[in-house]
């Protein structure tokens, strides 16, 4: 019920449940998820609010090693982003090679949301880790995506701009073979490569 009621975000349900002794950090047993991970991803802020008051872990991972920041960043919240920041949420979880998913900083660049990269990385956003599964960085995934918002904030925290001519696997396979991001980037949205190239 507290899984359900975190999801659909019935703020009124969900401080009822925890009222009555329901374990904050309860976890869905074949993907790991927690009621504040589905909170996080249905962008439901209050009540994030409310479970991380309660004492919710805000680094207790799924299965697949993806914790509540990183559904935040992928439903694009800011708001929960910089809540889950303030209540010490790891900016640099690597998710497991099997979930094909990236770090935070990366889904933010390759969701071209460049606000919530730049709080990323001022809460410590490490701009060099490689992805397992792709192979790359997280300013690939900015170029390949098209998304020139978020480039400048990562070349200012240090981002290496020739992390854009690297190939990892899925760069390898999709959409042609041996093409890097870059590559793709001068096919698909041309001023995105400029900006890369003249970095």
């Amino acid at each position: 019920p507290l899984m359900r009621a975190a999801r659909e975000g019935k703020i009124d349900e969900v401080k009822s449940l925890l009222a009555r002794g329901v374990d904050v950090d309860e976890r869905e047993p074949r993907l790991g998820v927690t009621p504040l991970v589905l909170a996080a991803a249905g962008g439901h802020l209050a009540v994030v609010r409310v479970l991380l008051d309660a004492g919710a872990d805000p680094n207790l991972p799924t299965e697949a090693n993806n914790t509540a920041l990183n559904h935040a960043v992928v439903s694009k919240s800011l708001p929960i982003v910089q809540l889950l920041l303030e209540r010490g949420a790891d900016t640099n979880v690597v998710p497991t090679r099997e979930s094909n998913d990236g770090t935070a900083l990366m889904i933010a660049a390759g969701h071209g949301r460049a606000d919530i990269a730049q709080v990323l990385l001022e809460h410590g956003a490490d701009v060099d880790i490689v992805d397992p599964n792709y192979g790359t960085t997280a300013i690939a995934f900015a170029t390949f995506a098209c998304h020139a918002a978020p480039i400048p904030v990562l070349l200012e925290y240090g981002a290496d701009p020739t992390d854009a001519l690297h190939k990892g696997y899925y760069f390898k396979v999709y959409p042609g073979e041996g093409e890097n991001p870059l590559q793709h980037a001068e096919a698909e949205c041309p001023a995105v490569a400029k900006i890369v190239r003249q970095a």
